[in-house]
């Protein structure tokens, strides 16, 4: 567990996090996944996302890009690159305001199962300014295709390796990053181990492939149980193992790095989901207290403040914790007074 933040740090979070010159946007074009891994929490309810609620999150964006520095979007699903072409559109579109208007806009992350990546269309969606993907892996083709299957039960292993295979060797003019996802638990860290070297093998000589082991989490759904978990500290050989076999500059380590503030937790950041109904935890489509407005027609949003803003409850206990991940230990409501209290300390 980290150790609690000082005020003059928790005071600097804050600023970047409740600033008006930036806002993050997370857009969810679909629900619907062709995977059905067998510790997903999602429950794969709200189907693609409609003409007229693209058309708000333009009006969003138009209204938005003027009036901020910074702009950041992100993808989920879903699986998003069920919807790969819109995907790209938007952020073309996103990327076109944001040099009209003279906004940083850094490289929209995406995180997929690959199965639709083919490099044609990473060649595209890089053109269109996505930089990021974020590609999960449970080990070697026998381990992972118990665990993360297609809609129809069969394995997925063999396809999204061809995919990452292709993705190397394509001539692809524009940047991108491959975030390769090493889950572990109980019953795969010998896998993972040789994975990793294959893996180091097949892509440590090229620079835009890291790779990022990472304990799988309890996020809710019937069948996460099924897996036996492994806590941070039972993970840590194995984890460190990867690291060193790949290197400084080709790992990364997103939940674990100790000032890392939670999209959800930050109030300059929005989900809107296919529905246009708006979120801030993407673990937690489910939840009521996760369902905290909608994106009207005209591109403006309706927010409740005080179910927002519980999110954010880390800025008031300090805690990195609950800043890293507000998910688990987030409280019903919190009132709006600690937001003033801490930006004026």
């Amino acid at each position: 567990m980290r150790e609690a933040l000082s005020s003059t740090e928790l005071k600097r979070h804050f600023i970047a996090s409740a600033t008006r010159a930036h806002f993050g946007l997370t857009v969810s074009p679909t629900e619907q996944c062709n995977f059905r891994c067998t510790y997903c929490y999602e429950e794969f309810v709200l189907e693609r996302m409609s003409a007229a609620v693209y058309d708000a999150l333009r009006l969003l964006v138009e209204r938005t890009m003027p009036t901020v520095r910074t702009f950041s979007l992100a993808w989920f699903g879903g699986e998003p690159l069920l919807e790969w072409q819109r995907v790209g559109e938007f952020t073309d579109y996103c990327r076109a305001l944001a040099l009209t208007y003279g906004v940083h806009m850094p490289p929209a992350t995406v995180p997929t199962n690959a199965w639709n990546l083919t490099s044609e269309r990473l060649a595209y969606l890089a053109a269109s300014g996505v930089g990021d993907f974020m590609i999960s892996l449970d080990g070697e083709a026998a381990v992972h295709n118990q665990t993360r299957r297609l809609l129809s039960g069969r394995g997925s292993f063999e396809r999204i390796y061809r995919n990452l295979l292709e993705a190397r060797d394509a001539l692809i003019d524009d940047p991108f990053r491959i975030i390769l996802r090493l889950h572990l638990h109980q019953e795969n860290q010998d896998s993972q181990r040789r994975l990793a070297e294959q893996l180091f093998i097949d892509f440590g000589h090229d620079p835009r492939f890291v790779v990022h082991p990472i304990t799988l989490g309890d996020f809710g759904g019937p069948t996460v149980h099924t897996l036996k978990l492994l806590s941070g500290a039972q993970s840590a050989p194995v984890e460190a193992a990867i690291r060193s076999l790949f290197g400084p500059g080709r790992t990364v380590d997103l939940e674990q790095d100790e000032h890392t503030v939670c999209y959800a937790a930050k109030p300059n950041h929005i989900l809107v989901r296919p529905n246009g109904r708006l979120a801030k935890c993407t673990s937690a489509l489910g939840r009521d207290d996760n369902d905290v407005g909608r994106l009207e027609a005209d591109g403006t949003l309706t927010i409740d403040a005080d179910k927002a803003l519980a999110w954010s409850f880390g800025f008031q206990t300090g805690h990195p914790d609950h800043l890293a991940c507000p998910y688990h230990d987030k409280p019903a409501v919190q009132p709006l007074r600690f937001m003033r209290s801490i930006a004026s300390a």
